[in-house]
């Protein structure tokens, strides 16, 4: 599902997650995909995949690029 208000996440962390994204993306620009309870796979219209999770000791969210 893309990135939009209607994404449906089942965690707090998660919902942080999708804030983050939604500030800082257009709508339906990213495929999402849950994958842990505090981490989204997203990937853009160019098949470019990246992680993005909240972070528990920095209190923030963060990212690293999907291998």
């Amino acid at each position: 599902m893309t990135n939009s208000r209607y994404f449906k996440v089942e965690t707090v962390e998660q919902f942080k997650i999708l804030k983050y994204i939604n500030i800082n993306f257009k709508d339906n620009a990213l495929e999402l995909e849950l994958l842990q309870d505090n981490a989204i796979k997203a990937t853009d219209k160019n098949g470019e995949q990246i992680v993005f999770f909240y972070d528990y000791d920095a209190q923030k969210v963060s990212s690293q690029d999907y291998i």
